[in-house]
């Protein structure tokens, strides 16, 4: 069997978020006068989405969870997004795997919009066959 096509995860696999989800979260939490749950708390919040992760903290409620993750995304757009690094070598993992002629995409629980900003503002949309997100605002971030 020959490989055809590969999918890579962003956060985590193709680019470090160095912080930016964790700090988010806290930034988004606190902003609503709600008690700093820590970053160890709020490490196993990152992958699931939000609106099940943030549930788990103490104050987080039905009115107020929108406003939070609405916190949280501006944050992570405005800050998160230039903190996350690329990790060494990827570009040129990408760009080996494509010229073997091997399908290229990145795959993510990610709302689609955020997951192409971040991917084009770290350059490696062309770097890339495809993106794939989901298609739900309230996904993970």
């Amino acid at each position: 069997m020959s490989v055809t096509s590969v999918l890579f995860d962003l956060d985590g696999t193709l680019v470090d978020p160095a912080g930016a989800i964790t700090s988010g979260i806290r930034h988004a939490v606190t902003s609503h006068g709600l008690a700093d749950p820590g970053e160890a708390r709020v490490e196993a919040l990152v992958g699931p989405p939000l609106q099940i992760g943030l549930r788990t903290l103490d104050g987080v409620t039905d009115e107020n969870i929108d406003s939070i993750i609405a916190a949280y995304r501006a944050r992570y757009a405005e800050v998160g997004m230039a903190e996350s690094v690329i990790y060494p070598g990827i570009v040129a993992l990408l760009d080996a795997l494509r010229a073997a002629g091997i399908y290229v995409a990145v795959t993510t629980a990610k709302p689609i919009n955020i997951a192409r900003q971040l991917i084009a503002r770290k350059g490696l949309d062309e770097h890339l066959d495809a993106i794939h997100g989901n298609a739900d605002e309230h996904g993970s971030m």
